[in-house]
């Protein structure tokens, strides 16, 4: 939404020198994400603002003013519209003096009535609407808001805190369901399961404007849908405006993230004729899982749980597994279990999923009998197994619930066969020698297609860019990662709590780096275990794809998000050409040094200071291709 054109000398940084709307910028005092943003993009400037904790203090002010003298701004220590546009900041609500075009901003409406059959959780978001829950200018606080914020783990206690995921995390628990207990908006992606555009369902945009740094969901919104149309997303939620709105949020400048509905479509109201679009999850009522006592499930889990505070945590897995196994056949709480294990510890979901049917194997009893007779449970587990990274262990688990499948005396129904990650993809798009010979010309001249080539053998080690399940060949960074998750006063939040995640930089690989990344199957479940704790720092920790970039190198490759970046890696081969072509291109030294056949500096510009052979190998497999 930004308007990146050059500002004029001495314009003043409210629209029309109106202080009407004096609320509604950026100013000493002011705090939340938009400063955390702020505070990144004016330390991109090489300005010292001190710590990024999203607390506008006299550094962020001197700061700013030093980049308005250097714009020719209006030297007051206020971000406006013009200093915003400036520095390539965005708001979340477009103030409204914002010379942004109108086409880019959320357009708020009145709703229609609430259509019968709705989703509970969107009736009781109507209701708020309804009840003009709205901030407070001022030192106060909406009570209202911070009730809302009081369902997330953080429990905020103002309303200047920004609580769009707090609101859907408020009307989710309402209508009976587990939220994510997570006052980001980005929290939302791992929730219950993806579905195409339906009215309530939770829809997670993202503006790329708004974010250029690693800020964990900076530039994120979640609400409910209302109604997909070919320029907006229309949508009802909380932070909108301040307030509690119905906003059309146009396709200009929202991308989307996802779609999510609750695990089997529940909290659907008996008149509508909704329903999931996966057929393999599970679909007990609401009502039947309270039944359950998941109380009782969180009494069994918690003594396996060791917390550090900070919502981090270790869990025993197998101490957790085995106590599940001596349940035998309580199906009811072993399934609330595996239901509580996907919602709040997702990242060991699977494994203590493995640890358990490994007891099941080992020691057949009224467990395996309990398997084979209850679908529900059955499909619970390969829910679990089949969500994101997939590792061979999972694979294998899942084969062994679907052969039981058969064997159920209670239910003849074969679980339907689930496609592979490959299979849901489509074939893997390769690299041809015309791919190259582009890549090579785009570059410019002076530059062959053997010196490509030589990059991607010496990168892939001379295979191609994929491998386990499909997926592109990665290596985890614990030291990147760490210096990723650096927080204010020199804090290292993982050092102790992950030290196999987390650890300084050594000249060669060290015994972390070697066993995160012996293999692709230990670096995915590295890279997934790392992103449970922050998303877009773990996979900017990840060298990518045939060239092996580096995650935090995604802007320079020319993708705004980390996110757009992955996705392109995951697609095919020329995504991963095109990436290193961007990289390349965003360093004219490198450039240069590869046209003059300088070994020793691509090595060091491609690779870092501690290259090692690196510039032998480039060179000899250059002239493998024929380069002279």
């Amino acid at each position: 939404m930004a308007i990146n054109s050059r500002q004029s000398p001495l314009q003043h940084d409210s629209a029309n020198g109106s202080t009407s709307h004096q609320a509604e910028l950026i100013r000493q005092g002011s705090r939340g994400e938009q400063v955390m943003t702020l505070q990144q993009r004016l330390q991109d400037s090489r300005l010292d603002v001190g710590p990024i904790d999203g607390i506008f203090g006299p550094k962020t002010l001197a700061a700013v003013k030093a980049f308005q003298r250097a714009k020719g701004l209006l030297v007051d220590g206020v971000v406006g519209p013009k200093t915003a546009n400036a520095i390539g900041l965005a708001f979340l609500e477009a103030p409204r003096e914002t010379a942004s075009p109108k086409s880019l901003a959320p357009e708020h409406e009145t709703p229609a009535p609430v259509a019968p059959g709705e989703p509970q959780w969107l009736s009781i978001a109507h209701n708020e609407l309804n009840q003009g829950i709205t901030e407070i200018q001022g030192r106060r606080s909406n009570a209202r808001i911070v009730e809302y914020h009081a369902s997330t783990s953080g429990k905020a206690k103002s309303d200047e805190i920004p609580w769009c995921s707090s609101f859907v995390n408020w009307c989710v628990t309402q209508a009976g369901l587990k939220g994510t207990n997570n006052a980001g908006a980005a929290s939302w992606l791992s929730w219950g399961i993806p579905v195409a555009a339906r009215r309530g369902a939770i829809a997670v945009l993202f503006n790329p404007d708004a974010v250029k740094s690693r800020i964990s969901q900076t530039g994120n919104h979640v609400g409910f849908l209302l109604q997909e149309t070919a320029t907006h997303y229309k949508l009802l939620g909380g932070n909108q405006g301040d307030a509690v709105k119905v906003s059309n949020m146009p396709k200009k400048a929202w991308r989307l993230k996802g779609y999510r509905w609750p695990d089997g479509g529940l909290g659907v109201s008996s008149t509508s004729k909704q329903s999931s679009t996966r057929s393999d999850t599970p679909t007990q009522s609401m009502s039947a899982v309270t039944a359950w006592n998941m109380s009782a499930a969180q009494s069994l889990v918690r003594p396996f749980v060791t917390s550090f505070g900070l919502g981090l945590y270790s869990m025993d897995e197998k101490g957790l597994a085995k106590a599940l196994f001596s349940r035998g056949k309580d199906v009811h709480l072993v399934t609330a279990v595996f239901k509580l294990l996907d919602e709040k510890y997702s990242s060991d979901a699977d494994d203590v999923a493995v640890l358990y049917l490994d007891f099941v194997k080992s020691r057949p009893g009224a467990a395996l009998g309990m398997l084979k007779n209850e679908a529900s449970l059955r499909n619970r587990l390969i829910h679990i197994l089949s969500t994101d990274i997939v590792s061979s262990e999972d694979t294998q688990a899942v084969r062994y619930l679907r052969g039981l499948a058969n064997q159920g005396s209670a239910s003849k129904a074969v679980v339907p066969s689930q496609p592979t990650r490959a299979q849901k993809q489509g074939p893997i798009a390769r690299l041809t020698q015309a791919d190259f010979e582009k890549a090579a010309k785009s570059l410019g001249s002076g530059v062959s297609v053997a010196i490509v080539r030589a990059y991607a053998e010496v990168e892939s080690s001379g295979r191609s860019g994929f491998g386990l399940n499909g997926l592109p060949l990665i290596a985890f960074e614990g030291h990147k990662f760490r210096s990723l998750t650096k927080r204010k006063g020199g804090i290292y939040p993982y050092d102790k709590s992950h030290p196999h995640l987390s650890y300084e930089y050594k000249n060669k690989a060290g015994k972390e780096w070697q066993v995160n990344n012996k293999d692709q199957e230990a670096a995915w479940k590295t890279l997934k275990e790392a992103m449970a704790l922050d998303h877009d720092a773990a996979l900017q920790s990840c060298s990518w794809g045939m060239f092996q970039v580096m995650g935090f190198n995604y802007a320079d490759c020319g993708y705004a998000t980390i996110n757009d970046f992955v996705a392109a890696m995951k697609a095919g081969e020329p995504g991963q050409l095109s990436a290193f072509v961007g990289f390349c291109k965003s360093k004219p030294d490198l450039i240069k040094a590869i046209k003059a056949r300088n070994f020793t500096q691509m090595a060091r510009l491609y690779n870092g200071e501690d290259y090692g052979r690196y510039d032998v190998e480039i060179a000899n497999a250059y002239k493998r291709y024929g380069g002279n």
